[in-house]
């Protein structure tokens, strides 16, 4: 359980670190070009499968005067569990839409919608500190 709560932990940390970084990146004007829902089928070792889904989005952008094509939404994490939670975020970023994109200086081929720490990272972290406790405490 305790490696299993320290991998948590790292996961946690690393998406969060590169949301927070990516919030000190310049913006650039953007647009959404493509907005919809991929779904995807998993096996469950509980219930045999489960599906969880993505907004799968994508949006252009010109930076150091080069277009890109961009696909992240956050740093965070991407697939959702609940079809009404990623159909939250796809309805968000509709087709048309302009928006300011967060563009790494290093390398403008990377890009993020949103930046700042999410909340499925922040119950990652809380379930890897749990996991870290409940292996210490058996």
């Amino acid at each position: 359980m305790i490696a299993v709560g320290c991998c948590m932990l790292v996961v946690a940390l690393d998406t969060a670190w590169q949301c927070l970084r990516a919030g000190s990146w310049p913006t650039v004007p953007g647009e959404i070009l493509h907005s919809h829902l991929e779904d995807q089928t998993i096996d469950d070792s509980d219930s045999g499968t489960r599906t969880r889904y993505k907004p799968w989005i994508r949006y252009r952008y010109t930076a150091k005067g080069r277009e890109f094509v961009g696909h992240r939404v956050s740093f965070g994490l991407e697939w959702h569990f609940f079809e009404w939670s990623a159909q939250r975020v796809a309805a968000r970023f509709y087709v048309g839409r302009r928006v300011r994109v967060h563009v790494s200086p290093a390398d403008p081929s990377e890009s993020s919608l949103e930046v700042g720490v999410t909340l499925p990272q922040i119950l990652l972290f809380t379930g890897g500190i749990a996991f870290i406790v409940a292996g210490a405490w058996h």
